[in-house]
């Protein structure tokens, strides 16, 4: 499998994760466009969580350096990863001109995210995966 490929491969994942999350939200009666969060993966030394706001609400907030608010749209979808309790990674994976609850299909989230954002969280999922596998050898070894 080529690079390309691979990466190909992991944007449809993702967005077929996030199509997941929205699905069974949608059908928690969750209101979509009124902002909602999911945590993906949680456990003590890490947690991969996903927001899922609109730029209004977003910029509200205040918590996000210019260059990330400048690419916010109508609808977003950031990931954030945290080691320890603390945010090492946050990226906008998603930007959408149109709302939530308007999206269908996996292709809607697929065609809208934003590579370089994708990737950033790849590598940083991968380094927290690798700590805390590594954290966990050492707790093995040493019982």
């Amino acid at each position: 499998m080529t690079s390309s490929q691979s990466t190909a491969s992991y944007a449809q994942s993702i967005a077929s994760d996030i199509f997941a999350m929205i699905s069974s939200s949608r059908e928690q009666g969750i209101n979509l466009d009124g902002g909602f969060q999911n945590e993906a993966i949680s456990n003590q030394n890490m947690a991969i969580r996903y927001l899922f706001f609109t730029q209004k609400q977003l910029l509200h907030m205040g918590l996000f350096p210019k260059d990330m608010r400048k690419r916010f749209k109508a609808s977003n979808i950031l990931a954030i990863v945290e080691q320890h309790g603390k945010a090492v990674s946050v990226n906008l994976l998603c930007t959408l001109n149109h709302t939530f609850s308007s999206i269908t299909s996996v292709q809607d989230v697929e065609t809208n995210l934003l590579p370089a954002e994708l990737n950033k969280f790849a590598d940083a999922v991968r380094r927290v995966l690798a700590e805390d596998l590594q954290e966990a050898q050492a707790t093995t070894s040493t019982s």
